[in-house]
Protein backbone atom coordinates (compact mmCIF):
# COMPACT_ATOMS: atom_id res chain seq x y z
CA UNK A 1 0.00 0.00 0.00
CA UNK A 2 2.61 2.50 0.86
CA UNK A 3 4.40 1.61 -2.30
CA UNK A 4 0.92 2.70 -4.64
CA UNK A 5 -0.66 -0.55 -4.57
CA UNK A 6 -4.41 0.07 -5.08
CA UNK A 7 -6.24 -2.60 -2.81
CA UNK A 8 -7.61 -4.03 -5.72
CA UNK A 9 -5.06 -5.12 -8.49
CA UNK A 10 -3.67 -8.78 -8.44
CA UNK A 11 -0.26 -8.81 -6.62
CA UNK A 12 2.59 -11.06 -6.74
CA UNK A 13 4.08 -10.99 -3.05
CA UNK A 14 7.18 -12.56 -2.57
CA UNK A 15 8.31 -13.42 1.56
CA UNK A 16 11.50 -14.79 2.95
CA UNK A 17 11.79 -15.72 6.81
CA UNK A 18 15.93 -15.49 6.93
CA UNK A 19 18.00 -17.54 9.11
CA UNK A 20 17.52 -16.63 12.70
CA UNK A 21 14.05 -14.88 12.14
CA UNK A 22 10.55 -16.00 14.17
CA UNK A 23 7.32 -14.59 12.57
CA UNK A 24 5.12 -15.04 15.26
CA UNK A 25 1.55 -13.71 16.17
CA UNK A 26 0.60 -11.28 19.55
CA UNK A 27 -3.00 -13.73 20.61
CA UNK A 28 -3.59 -17.32 20.12
CA UNK A 29 -6.87 -16.19 18.07
CA UNK A 30 -4.67 -14.31 15.31
CA UNK A 31 -2.80 -16.75 12.49
CA UNK A 32 0.87 -15.99 12.60
CA UNK A 33 0.68 -15.27 8.41
CA UNK A 34 -2.61 -15.26 6.50
CA UNK A 35 -3.63 -14.22 2.78
CA UNK A 36 -7.27 -13.75 3.88
CA UNK A 37 -7.18 -10.11 2.51
CA UNK A 38 -5.77 -10.53 -0.43
CA UNK A 39 -7.16 -10.13 -3.99
CA UNK A 40 -8.25 -13.45 -6.03
CA UNK A 41 -5.55 -14.38 -8.65
CA UNK A 42 -2.40 -13.09 -6.69
CA UNK A 43 0.21 -14.72 -5.70
CA UNK A 44 2.78 -15.37 -2.74
CA UNK A 45 5.87 -17.14 -3.11
CA UNK A 46 7.23 -18.02 0.52
CA UNK A 47 10.42 -19.04 1.29
CA UNK A 48 11.81 -19.68 5.13
CA UNK A 49 15.40 -20.23 5.36
CA UNK A 50 17.31 -22.82 7.12
CA UNK A 51 16.80 -21.51 10.99
CA UNK A 52 14.04 -19.33 10.20
CA UNK A 53 10.39 -20.04 11.99
CA UNK A 54 6.77 -19.24 10.86
CA UNK A 55 4.46 -19.94 14.47
CA UNK A 56 1.92 -19.74 16.33
CA UNK A 57 1.20 -18.28 19.68
CA UNK A 58 2.11 -20.59 22.34
CA UNK A 59 -0.93 -21.12 24.81
CA UNK A 60 -0.68 -19.72 28.49
CA UNK A 61 -0.07 -21.73 31.33
CA UNK A 62 -2.24 -22.54 33.87
CA UNK A 63 -2.89 -21.61 37.96
CA UNK A 64 -2.20 -23.58 40.29
CA UNK A 65 -5.26 -25.73 41.12
CA UNK A 66 -6.59 -24.88 44.52
CA UNK A 67 -8.99 -27.19 46.36
CA UNK A 68 -10.89 -27.86 43.03
CA UNK A 69 -9.64 -27.91 39.49
CA UNK A 70 -11.01 -24.63 37.64
CA UNK A 71 -11.14 -23.48 34.12
CA UNK A 72 -8.08 -21.32 35.13
CA UNK A 73 -5.84 -23.76 35.86
CA UNK A 74 -6.03 -25.37 32.75
CA UNK A 75 -3.43 -24.93 30.36
CA UNK A 76 -4.13 -22.43 27.05
CA UNK A 77 -4.72 -23.74 23.53
CA UNK A 78 -1.91 -22.75 21.17
CA UNK A 79 -2.87 -20.52 18.04
CA UNK A 80 -2.48 -21.28 14.43
CA UNK A 81 0.61 -20.37 12.46
CA UNK A 82 -0.87 -20.01 8.33
CA UNK A 83 -3.81 -19.40 6.93
CA UNK A 84 -3.92 -19.67 3.00
CA UNK A 85 -7.10 -18.99 1.21
CA UNK A 86 -8.10 -21.05 -1.95
CA UNK A 87 -8.47 -18.02 -4.06
CA UNK A 88 -4.68 -17.36 -4.59
CA UNK A 89 -1.70 -19.09 -6.02
CA UNK A 90 0.93 -19.77 -2.92
CA UNK A 91 4.18 -21.04 -3.63
CA UNK A 92 5.75 -22.62 -0.16
CA UNK A 93 9.40 -23.58 -0.06
CA UNK A 94 10.27 -24.37 3.34
CA UNK A 95 13.37 -24.79 4.38
CA UNK A 96 13.02 -24.05 7.97
CA UNK A 97 9.95 -24.28 10.20
CA UNK A 98 6.25 -23.82 10.80
CA UNK A 99 4.91 -24.67 13.87
CA UNK A 100 1.55 -24.19 15.43
CA UNK A 101 1.73 -23.33 18.75
CA UNK A 102 2.07 -25.24 21.95
CA UNK A 103 -0.15 -25.62 24.22
CA UNK A 104 0.34 -24.28 27.97
CA UNK A 105 0.80 -26.61 30.71
CA UNK A 106 -1.47 -27.15 33.26
CA UNK A 107 -1.24 -26.24 37.02
CA UNK A 108 -0.44 -28.54 39.84
CA UNK A 109 -2.53 -30.24 42.05
CA UNK A 110 -3.29 -28.68 45.43
CA UNK A 111 -5.32 -29.63 48.66
CA UNK A 112 -5.37 -28.57 52.28
CA UNK A 113 -3.37 -28.72 55.84
CA UNK A 114 -2.27 -26.61 58.64
CA UNK A 115 -4.09 -26.42 61.80
CA UNK A 116 -6.40 -23.96 60.45
CA UNK A 117 -7.42 -26.80 57.74
CA UNK A 118 -6.08 -23.62 55.19
CA UNK A 119 -6.24 -24.60 51.14
CA UNK A 120 -2.99 -23.98 49.39
CA UNK A 121 -2.21 -24.01 45.56
CA UNK A 122 -0.20 -26.27 43.56
CA UNK A 123 2.44 -24.93 41.08
CA UNK A 124 1.56 -22.85 37.82
CA UNK A 125 2.29 -24.59 34.30
CA UNK A 126 4.72 -23.13 31.51
CA UNK A 127 3.92 -21.58 28.54
CA UNK A 128 3.85 -23.35 25.37
CA UNK A 129 6.40 -23.04 22.31
CA UNK A 130 5.54 -19.61 20.45
CA UNK A 131 6.48 -17.24 22.94
CA UNK A 132 2.94 -18.35 25.30
CA UNK A 133 3.32 -16.78 28.78
CA UNK A 134 3.75 -18.82 32.04
CA UNK A 135 1.41 -19.13 34.03
CA UNK A 136 0.38 -16.49 37.19
CA UNK A 137 3.07 -16.94 40.63
CA UNK A 138 0.89 -18.72 43.47
CA UNK A 139 1.52 -15.58 45.88
CA UNK A 140 -1.73 -15.14 48.28
CA UNK A 141 -0.67 -16.18 51.57
CA UNK A 142 -3.82 -16.05 52.84
CA UNK A 143 -5.38 -18.29 51.34
CA UNK A 144 -2.59 -20.94 49.88
CA UNK A 145 0.53 -20.46 52.05
CA UNK A 146 2.27 -21.20 49.15
CA UNK A 147 4.17 -19.58 47.24
CA UNK A 148 5.95 -19.37 43.59
CA UNK A 149 7.59 -18.15 40.45
CA UNK A 150 5.33 -17.69 37.70
CA UNK A 151 5.28 -20.50 35.00
CA UNK A 152 8.53 -20.30 32.50
CA UNK A 153 7.37 -18.52 29.09
CA UNK A 154 7.65 -20.50 25.45
CA UNK A 155 10.29 -19.70 23.38
CA UNK A 156 10.00 -19.60 19.27
CA UNK A 157 10.37 -23.36 19.82
CA UNK A 158 10.45 -24.73 23.57
CA UNK A 159 7.85 -24.81 26.15
CA UNK A 160 8.18 -22.81 29.50
CA UNK A 161 9.03 -24.64 32.54
CA UNK A 162 6.52 -25.29 34.95
CA UNK A 163 6.73 -24.50 39.09
CA UNK A 164 6.46 -26.16 42.03
CA UNK A 165 4.78 -23.89 44.95
CA UNK A 166 6.77 -24.10 48.26
CA UNK A 167 5.70 -23.33 52.21
CA UNK A 168 6.31 -19.64 52.58
CA UNK A 169 8.67 -18.64 55.22
CA UNK A 170 7.17 -18.66 58.62
CA UNK A 171 4.70 -21.41 58.09
CA UNK A 172 4.54 -25.13 59.53
CA UNK A 173 2.93 -27.54 57.57
CA UNK A 174 4.14 -30.72 58.49
CA UNK A 175 6.15 -31.46 55.29
CA UNK A 176 3.24 -30.53 52.41
CA UNK A 177 4.27 -29.24 49.12
CA UNK A 178 2.28 -28.24 46.39
CA UNK A 179 2.15 -29.73 43.20
CA UNK A 180 4.18 -28.93 39.84
CA UNK A 181 2.55 -27.36 37.05
CA UNK A 182 3.24 -28.73 33.61
CA UNK A 183 5.73 -27.87 30.90
CA UNK A 184 4.48 -26.01 28.36
CA UNK A 185 4.50 -27.68 25.13
CA UNK A 186 6.63 -28.00 21.92
CA UNK A 187 5.39 -26.48 18.61
CA UNK A 188 2.51 -28.50 17.35
CA UNK A 189 2.46 -30.46 20.80
CA UNK A 190 0.10 -30.23 23.38
CA UNK A 191 0.84 -28.97 27.33
CA UNK A 192 1.83 -31.28 29.59
CA UNK A 193 -0.85 -31.88 32.51
CA UNK A 194 0.01 -30.71 36.27
CA UNK A 195 1.73 -32.95 38.16
CA UNK A 196 -0.06 -35.05 41.31
CA UNK A 197 3.43 -34.18 43.47
CA UNK A 198 1.88 -32.31 46.08
CA UNK A 199 1.42 -33.40 49.53
CA UNK A 200 -0.89 -32.38 52.21
CA UNK A 201 -0.80 -33.40 55.96
CA UNK A 202 -4.79 -33.52 55.99
CA UNK A 203 -5.48 -33.75 52.59
CA UNK A 204 -4.20 -33.76 48.65
CA UNK A 205 -6.14 -33.65 45.92
CA UNK A 206 -4.77 -35.78 43.57
CA UNK A 207 -5.67 -33.98 40.26
CA UNK A 208 -2.89 -31.70 38.57
CA UNK A 209 -4.84 -29.97 35.74
CA UNK A 210 -4.92 -30.84 31.62
CA UNK A 211 -2.34 -28.89 29.89
CA UNK A 212 -3.86 -27.26 26.36
CA UNK A 213 -3.54 -28.34 23.21
CA UNK A 214 -1.70 -27.35 20.32
CA UNK A 215 -2.26 -24.64 17.71
CA UNK A 216 -2.49 -25.86 14.29
CA UNK A 217 0.27 -25.51 11.80
CA UNK A 218 -1.85 -25.01 8.57
CA UNK A 219 -5.00 -24.26 7.45
CA UNK A 220 -5.72 -24.25 3.66
CA UNK A 221 -3.10 -27.56 2.91
CA UNK A 222 -4.51 -28.26 -0.43
CA UNK A 223 -4.64 -25.18 -1.73
CA UNK A 224 -0.88 -24.85 -1.41
CA UNK A 225 2.07 -25.78 -4.28
CA UNK A 226 4.83 -27.26 -2.20
CA UNK A 227 8.07 -26.75 -3.29
CA UNK A 228 10.00 -28.16 -0.31
CA UNK A 229 8.03 -28.96 2.61
CA UNK A 230 10.47 -29.17 5.06
CA UNK A 231 9.53 -29.30 8.87
CA UNK A 232 5.69 -28.60 9.47
CA UNK A 233 4.86 -29.13 13.10
CA UNK A 234 0.80 -29.61 13.76
CA UNK A 235 -1.83 -29.97 11.76
CA UNK A 236 -2.54 -29.51 8.22
CA UNK A 237 -6.33 -28.32 7.55
CA UNK A 238 -7.19 -28.40 3.87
Amino acid sequence: TAAGWDGTTIIIANLTIPNGAYLGSSSTSTYALETASMVAGSTVNLTINSGGFLVGRGGAGGAGAGQSITTLSTGSVGGPALNVINSINFNLTNNGTIGGGGGGGGGGNGGDDWFQNAGYQGGPGGGGAGFGTGGPATSNPNQSHMASDPGGNGTHNAGGAGKQSLLLAGEFNNGSTGGTGGNGGLLGTVGNNGLNNGQGYIVTYQSGSPGGAAGVAINGWSTITVVTEGTILGAKNN
